[in-house]
């Protein structure tokens, strides 16, 4: 197959490439102009094919590439976390430009189309979160990401091209962010370091890289009907348990202050997603439990990962 990925060295856009590698498959890595994580991709095979092209130019993304594509992934956005989340001009232009990107899948003659999407879209719920849930997003950030796919959903299903938004909710894994809470208290566990939190008494859901990776694929695999799929794991529960058990996985001394940090203007928020959704459609079950997921982190970091 052909694949193109935009942010294809994004936390979940890594992923996807090393999964895709190991098959006969041709990679469309697309990556910012004057990228740092440009190296990252240094010494990976020929089948992936490296394209510096930054948002604004998304539509010529056609004169880059040559023959038909499989599947468009739409990783690319900037501001995604703390106070770009609330950047109203940021998200409009991340929005603007994924849509001239998705007006340019027939050039690149893309049969399918997989945009990120996020638990931003549907703001506060106070309670399970499904597909069917109201999305009522209070940042910029979930409300840019919620119109983009209106309209991307409006112009695929019109034209003929499948297309799906994992809605993802909670990611975790190597790669990832390193200011996220659970990259930032591993890396203080691990060497026994002061740790400060909220409270930490809100409902929250943790998902390993590698199991939200594999329910997109099998999304695709197994032409699930288009739409929005809540990405999430079954094990839902109060961060403090999901913060204890890194304590206990690390085997740390760390001193942990709970309360410490106050939560946002918006309050104590909780997540209680929902897959029944996808579990109906495809086979797919969350494998690794936080706890192995937190030890395959540890074990990564110390330069034992694979």
């Amino acid at each position: 197959m052909n694949i193109v990925i935009t942010g294809a060295t994004s936390f979940i856009g890594n992923k996807l490439l090393r999964v895709y590698l190991s098959d006969e498959n041709i990679i469309y890595a697309v990556i910012r102009k004057q990228s740092k994580k440009k190296d990252f991709l240094k010494g990976y095979p020929a089948q992936i094919r490296i394209i510096e092209l930054d948002m604004e130019d998304y539509g010529r993304i056609g004169e880059y590439i040559h023959g038909p594509c499989d599947i468009l992934y739409s990783l690319a956005w900037e501001g995604a976390r703390g106070k770009d989340r609330h950047n109203q001009s940021l998200q409009q232009k991340n929005y603007q430009c994924t849509m001239e990107l998705i007006s340019q899948i027939h050039t690149i003659g893309c049969g399918a189309c997989v945009l990120a999407g996020s638990q931003a879209e549907y703001g506060i719920v106070d309670g399970i979160i499904s597909e069917e849930t109201e999305c009522n997003p209070t940042t910029a950030y979930g409300k840019y990401k919620w119109k983009l796919y209106q309209e991307a959903f409006q112009y695929c299903t019109s034209n003929g091209i499948r297309i799906y938004e994992p809605r993802f909710f909670s990611l975790y894994g190597e790669h990832d962010y390193e200011n996220t809470l659970v990259s930032a208290a591993l890396q203080k566990m691990l060497k026994n370091e002061r740790c400060e939190f909220t409270e930490s008494t809100q409902y929250w859901n943790y998902l390993y890289i590698d199991d939200a990776v594999k329910a997109v694929m099998l999304l695709l695999q197994q032409q699930a009907p288009d739409g929005v799929y809540n990405i999430a794991s079954d094990d839902t529960r109060i961060l403090k348990d999901y913060i204890m058990e890194m304590y206990q996985v690390t085997n740390s001394r760390s001193d942990l202050k709970f309360g410490s940090i106050a939560y946002p203007p918006e309050g104590k928020v909780s997540i209680k997603p929902s897959i029944k959704k996808i579990q109906g459609i495809v086979n797919w079950a969350p494998e690794i439990s936080f706890e192995n997921g937190i030890r395959k982190m540890a074990f990564y970091d110390k330069g034992d990962g694979k």
